[in-house]
Formats: structure tokens, C-alpha cells, sequence
């Protein structure tokens, strides 16, 4: 499978996103937008380009609470309609992902809205475009091992720092090393292994 190079680039929040008329608010906080009603530039702008300039530490800080909260926000959005795993898909991701893990995973098929890439991961919601496919998946739901490991907030800080420096989303070492599972999940599909294990194994010497 090949992925889409989004320029270099992460997202943040779009400014004013809270005055939107045509979000609304959930009871506990969170924004709730009618499916295929906006348009999905409007919650996303480009942060880091080439010609960004985060030489201050409160514009680093800035960025990573933006991000996680976007992350938050997608995840929010698109989870309550987000199918879970089931049959024989979960059966070959019971093989490398916990089953709690599983359990609570979301899958969401777009219809009216594009996301940036062939899939997109917001914490616990793999999201595609159109139908998706195994390894886009597996990809995914090492992303959201890594959430669950490493915790949104540590999680945001570290692909921030780590793209700031690469200016490369493939050369961030959360998205790398996601890449290098998924192609040793494609090479060998009925040969599993612990993907929690390998994430803390690199969680712990310091390789994210």
C-alpha cells in the first residue's frame, strides 16, 4: 500500500472552530458536527510547512496542545458512528493487538468527507476513505497502541517535537516505526507477534 505525502505537514485546530454555527456541543464538552455537513478544510489548516519558524518553546507548547485537542476532536466525531471489529478481520488482528484493544477500536468508512490520507487514525477510530484495506488497518490500530502506551498528551508532544526537527512525516519515529510494522504484518500475515510489546520496547529505550 502506498501512502499519500501530505507536504510535510500536521494539522491544528482551525481557528474559530468553537464558533462554528453549525457545531454543536456535546453535555460533556465535546463538539458534535452533523455528518457531511462542512466542508473538512474548515477544521483543518496546515501548522508546520516548510517556512514555519517554532524557535520559541510557548509556540512548540502551543502546537502540541493543538494537535492533541484535534485528535480529541476527530476522535469524538467520528467514534459514535464507527463500526466495531467483528469476524474474521478482528480474528487476524486478535494475532498481533489485545483483545481489549480490539474491543473498543472504531472503524469509519467515509462517504461524504475525505480525510488527508487512505486512512487516518484519531486515537481508538481508524478512519478510511471509501472501503479500506488490511494493512491501512494494522497501521492504524499500531497507532492507537501507541496512544494507549504512551498517553495523547506525551504522544502529541513527541510527534511534534520529532516533525519539527525531520520537517518529514514518514521520518517521524511514531510514523516509522508504524510503517515498519505494518510491512512485517504485509510480509507474513499468519505469523503474529505483540505489537503492545514492540511499542513499549521502544517506549522504554527512548527510540520515539
Amino acid at each position: 500500500m502506498q501512502y499519500e505525502n501530505e507536504g510535510s505537514q500536521f494539522y491544528k485546530l482551525y481557528e474559530g472552530l468553537d464558533n462554528d454555527q453549525r457545531a454543536e456541543k456535546n453535555e460533556d464538552g465535546t463538539l458534535r458536527f452533523p455528518e457531511g455537513s462542512y466542508e473538512k478544510q474548515r477544521r483543518l489548516a496546515a501548522c508546520c510547512g516548510e517556512d514555519a519558524d517554532f524557535s520559541q518553546e510557548d509556540q512548540i507548547k502551543q502546537a502540541i496542545e493543538q494537535f492533541g485537542a484535534y485528535l480529541q476532536l476527530e476522535r469524538d466525531h467520528y467514534y459514535p458512528t464507527g463500526l466495531a471489529l467483528r469476524g474474521e478481520i478482528r480474528g487476524l488482528m486478535l494475532g498481533y493487538f489485545e483483545a481489549a484493544l480490539l474491543e473498543k477500536a472504531r472503524v469509519k468508512e467515509l462517504t461524504n468527507e475525505r480525510v488527508a490520507k487512505a486512512a487516518v487514525t484519531f486515537l481508538d477510530v481508524v478512519v478510511f476513505n471509501e472501503k479500506f484495506a488490511i494493512r491501512d488497518l494494522f497501521h492504524g490500530l499500531v497507532q492507537a497502541v501507541q496512544v494507549e502506551v504512551i498517553g495523547l498528551r506525551e504522544y502529541a508532544d513527541l510527534f511534534v517535537r520529532r516533525f519539527l526537527q525531520s520537517r518529514s512525516y514518514f521520518l517521524v519515529p511514531l510514523n516509522a516505526h508504524a510503517f515498519s510494522l505494518d510491512a512485517k504484518f504485509a510480509s507474513n500475515p499468519d505469523k503474529g507477534f505483540s505489537v503492545e510489546e514492540e511499542v513499549r520496547r521502544w517506549w522504554r529505550e527512548g527510540r520515539y
